[in-house]
């Protein structure tokens, strides 16, 4: 199998951060330094829509579709200025309305996950996770429901930093990884690998056993999110 180049696709005036492709693979948006989200579409390469969120450079982007209408979708951006911004996108007329702006963190939103079968978020910033609830009315109205964070806005910060995050088992649990996790559980911890924090979330029942093994008992730890 053979590739080739097909669209090279300039606008940004800044490093690119982030990309994310719509479900149906119509359109792809990035986000860069310059505080813009660009929509471009794949069809031909072009330009469809220059957003700004007003949420300094743009870190991490994710669609969600909408359950009532196929043509509409809705953009998520994440920023360094910690928070997070909706945006409703229709496909067909190629026209986006701002939707939602939250802030979630005091500091950078480092990553962004989606899990769109249980319509749940997962954002991490230094030293603290969060999980919002996505709620889709039968209008077609989308909003955001803080579900828990960790630790909760009162306590101090981990010492470490969550970088990644990623839902699996269907969606009842998410793995978050962390850079340096030596500081988190056991400082006499040297493993070369990041350690991996489970978090299981209120849907439902869930038993999971890590296939992360590690010479140290402190490499994983499940924490159950009441």
């Amino acid at each position: 199998m053979e590739y080739g180049l097909k669209w090279s696709l300039e606008g940004h005036r800044g490093p690119i951060n982030c990309i994310a492709f719509m479900e149906d693979g119509s359109h792809i948006a990035s986000g860069s330094d310059d505080g813009h989200v660009i929509v471009w579409a794949l069809e031909d390469g072009s330009l469809c829509r220059r957003l700004k969120p007003k949420q300094g450079p743009v870190v991490s982007l994710k669609w969600l579709r909408s359950d009532a209408d196929n043509s509409i979708y809705y953009l998520l951006s994440a920023g360094a200025n910690g928070t997070i911004v909706m945006w409703r996108f229709n496909i067909v007329s190629i026209l986006s309305e701002w939707v939602h702006m939250e802030t979630v963190f005091d500091s950078a939103v480092e990553y962004m996950e989606l899990d769109q079968t249980h319509n749940l978020l997962a954002l991490t910033t230094q030293g603290r996770v969060a999980l919002y609830q996505i709620t889709k009315e039968n209008g077609g109205t989308v909003s955001l429901r803080l579900a828990q964070v960790h630790p909760p806005l009162q306590h101090p910060r981990l010492p470490s930093l969550p970088i990644s995050a990623h839902f699996f088992n269907q969606g009842h649990c998410i793995f978050f990884a962390f850079l340096d996790s030596r500081e988190m559980y056991d400082p006499e911890f040297r493993s070369s690998l990041s350690d991996l924090a489970v978090l299981q979330h209120c849907l439902g029942d869930c038993t999971v056993e890590s296939d992360i093994q590690s010479q140290d008992e402190n490499a994983n730890r499940e924490h159950c999110i009441p």
